[in-house]
């Protein structure tokens, strides 16, 4: 999916129809681009991969996939978007919503409510380079509607953020003031009360995202029948045990 890029990249990609690829273009946000692809998609399963991510050792990925987790949504890696799932299962959750941001958040959150979301813990099948280039170069005030709307969609999301920033305070007042004629979309997940949550002790030096990937494991640990989620917490801890010595 290209988003109307300004550079040569849909021309570059047009030389690649007919391998098995599908090249289009669509003018919209995040959630609504991603929605479209999946809507032309005609596999049993979804790998979505974001333009600045690649896979490493796709057969053994879907081994493990198709072996175990089959039924479940299933976060791939650190990198912070991608996520492997039965095309079904997406359509039935309502894919991704109308979200530029926290799209990807509030995707698993519904999955997790429904227990249906997984992340494995020590599994980087996907790697992702962001590039910052671009928000360094922007000028002030589109960095600062940057920040804007990216707190009104996880204001929206209920993602929680933590601003000890007094600026980041005033940027996010301004993305929940924009939020209100959105308010249609705001969801209250029952997972988020745990994403609040202190972690043990010996993960307290987990970055944010592997915190709450650690209690949306929990949450559904004890809220959902499937003993998979007891074994990934068990993952988790073999995973980041060497948190406990620093």
């Amino acid at each position: 999916m290209d988003n109307y890029s300004t550079d040569d990249t849909y021309e570059i990609l047009r030389k690649f129809r007919g391998y098995n690829t599908i090249i289009e273009r669509f003018n919209g946000n995040k959630g609504e681009a991603r929605n479209f692809a999946l809507s032309i998609s005609s596999g049993d399963y979804v790998l979505a991969l974001d333009a600045d991510q690649i896979y490493f050792n796709l057969t053994r990925l879907i081994d493990e996939y198709i072996d175990n987790y089959s039924n479940f949504g299933v976060k791939v890696g650190r990198s912070s978007f991608p996520i492997l799932a039965p095309k079904d299962m997406l359509l039935s959750v309502g894919g991704w919503r109308r979200l530029q941001y926290a799209e990807d958040w509030d995707l698993w959150f519904r999955l997790a409510d429904k227990c249906k979301y997984l992340y494995l813990p020590g599994r980087e099948y996907i790697f992702g380079q962001h590039n910052r280039d671009h928000k360094r170069n922007a000028g002030k005030m589109n960095l600062i509607s940057h920040y804007i709307n990216k707190y009104r969609d996880i204001f929206i999301t209920g993602l929680p953020v933590n601003l000890n920033n007094p600026g980041l305070m005033v940027l996010f007042a301004l993305g929940v003031i924009k939020a209100i004629p959105s308010l249609s979309l705001k969801r209250h997940y029952s997972c988020l009360k745990y994403l609040r949550k202190e972690v043990p002790s010996h993960f307290q030096n987990l970055d944010w995202d592997l915190r709450f990937q650690y209690n949306l494991l929990l949450f559904q640990s004890e809220r959902c029948s499937d003993q998979v989620f007891h074994k990934l917490l068990n993952d988790f801890e073999k995973a980041h045990s060497s948190s406990r010595q620093r």
